[in-house]
């Protein structure tokens, strides 16, 4: 359950920037893109045995451009850099998680998370927390994968 609430905290985060953009200071020249602010993640994602684990942003280069597609569907696009640490079991690994991506918040009232690059997904349920490096979508309402290709790493396993 932690992971669900983990993904709709950063839906929320990104629900604000779309909702407050136009206040944000502008990142690189491109006056569409804001600066997308992520902060430190802890919780036992990995289980018992692995104990408490702390998503560290060890580098957040990463910017949100806001768009309206023709179906009325608000698309966040996410482009940028992001290395995080993740560290637990006194192991540290670090992983370049800059996607890009997308958040697409439709008519509908649902909400679809799309990496297609590098991507780190915390699983509802203590399901742990995977590195894709493909596609990935999930359902942000359930915090379920609905569908992904390529490689999947499962990031506990290196952390025991």
């Amino acid at each position: 359950m932690l992971g669900f609430k983990r993904l709709l905290a950063s839906l929320a985060v990104l629900s604000a920037l779309f909702w407050l953009g136009a206040s944000t200071a502008l990142a690189g020249g491109n006056p569409g893109r804001t600066p997308l602010p992520v902060g430190d993640i802890t919780g036992t994602f990995c289980g018992a045995s692995i104990g408490p684990v702390l998503l560290h942003v060890d580098l957040n280069k990463e910017y949100v451009k806001t768009y309206t597609l023709k179906d009325g569907t608000t698309k966040l696009e996410v482009n940028g850099r992001f290395i995080v640490d993740v560290t637990g079991n006194q192991h540290t690994v670090t992983f370049n998680a800059g996607g890009p991506g997308a958040v697409y918040l439709r008519p509908d009232g649902s909400v679809l998370v799309s990496g297609y690059g590098r991507v780190i997904f915390i699983g509802v349920n203590g399901e742990g927390i995977w590195l894709y490096n493909g596609n990935v979508l999930t359902d942000a309402i359930t915090g379920l994968v609905v569908s992904r290709t390529g490689h999947a790493t499962n990031i506990c396993a290196l952390l025991s």
